[in-house]
């Protein structure tokens, strides 16, 4: 005769807890998984596209987050206890399920069961995003989040596509509910653009790394109506072209020095740039090699047209240059000889001016 011991309730809370903390691990573990798999050759693709080259010693760590640290900034000020490290996934991880209501946590468990077993094949869920969305906005970790992250424009970033604020799954992500007609006022009507700094960043220095932020990015691809795994493609590209851009050495061993002073258009423009060619030279090699056309590169392509649609200006100014400077090589030779310039401002003006005597040779 078999007796079955019921655990105490704290104890399956306690498990209950670490079941979801396990969840959004494993969901930043396949995605870092993917990031680490075409790294390097990215890197190398976009090493021969821009003919800049970085040397061996030189590293940029890419790190998948929930979220960044900052945006925990707030309730850590308000904590008497020291919490664990938020710049890992696990103390992100841990730090979410220990403060949500065990009756959220238990929901939560359920929608990422369902949406860790499709990330790879489908377009995210958009009411499953939703509701992981809204569970983390009604709790104490972004209650006051807005105060502290209004210069960035977080709170219009969805606009166009939700003018009611409740409706927006990145919003939610991140945010507490924004329908203070105060707050909204403070901000442009026009707003409608996704800033890659929201989803990923390049940390620029002399040791720089790369954040991806794995909560943001599934909001936004279920907005967008991409896969998850090929906006994370596109964006990876585009951080890693700052990266090449910035430290990649050319013929002359120059780096581009006046990478932090140079205008947003001309770095985001450059990046963008890049991040286009090489979505195309994907799509000719694999056509090439299976004599067919990639459907994965078709699909990275339409999550970069979608993404790029909703971006911006600077992520934009690529497009003028296609049209207004359409060789190929003219770019990439006005971009070697432009960042070797130490003495005049790095911007889109004078870049263009640069495509237009290159042009003219």
């Amino acid at each position: 005769m078999s007796v079955s011991i019921k655990q105490p309730l704290h104890v399956h809370q306690h498990k209950t807890r670490q079941s979801l903390s396990q969840k959004l691990t494993e969901l930043c573990a396949k995605l870092q998984k993917r990031v680490d798999r075409y790294s390097l050759k990215r890197r190398r693709y976009l090493e021969d596209e821009s003919g800049l080259k970085i040397i061996n010693t030189l590293s940029c760590p890419e790190k998948v987050l929930l979220l960044p640290a900052s945006s925990f900034k707030f309730l850590l000020n308000q904590m008497t206890a020291h919490p664990k490290n938020l710049n890992t996934v696990h103390g992100q991880a841990d730090f979410i399920a220990e403060h949500l209501s065990i009756e959220d946590v238990i929901e939560l468990n359920n929608i990422l069961d369902k949406l860790l077993k499709k990330l790879d094949k489908n377009i995210p869920d958009r009411q499953l995003i939703n509701t992981l969305a809204r569970k983390l906005c009604q709790s104490e970790i972004t209650k006051d989040i807005r105060e502290l992250e209004r210069e960035e424009d977080f709170l219009a970033v969805y606009r166009h596509h939700y003018p009611n604020p409740m409706q927006s799954p990145y919003c939610h992500s991140i945010l507490a509910d924004n329908d203070d007609q105060d707050l909204n006022d403070s901000f442009p009507k026009t707003h409608n653009e996704v800033d890659h700094t929201l989803i990923t960043q390049y940390l620029r220095s002399f040791h720089p790394k790369i954040e991806y932020y794995a909560l943001r990015i599934l909001g936004v691809s279920s907005t967008l109506g991409v896969i998850t795994t090929h906006l994370l493609d596109v964006i990876q590209i585009h951080e890693l072209a700052h990266f090449v851009s910035h430290l990649g050495i050319d013929n002359e061993a120059y780096i581009w020095f006046n990478f932090e002073k140079a205008s947003k258009h001309l770095v985001e423009g450059i990046a963008q740039d890049l991040t286009r060619r090489i979505l195309q030279r994907q799509s000719i090699l694999r056509e090439f090699e299976s004599k067919s056309i990639s459907p994965t590169c078709m699909k990275q392509e339409k999550a970069f047209k979608a993404l790029n649609r909703n971006q911006s200006a600077p992520y934009r100014i690529h497009l003028d240059w296609e049209v207004n400077y359409p060789s190929i090589h003219d770019r990439y030779i006005a971009f070697q000889v432009f960042r070797s310039k130490l003495f005049i401002i790095h911007d889109e003006k004078n870049f263009a001016m640069m495509m237009h005597r290159v042009g003219l040779l």
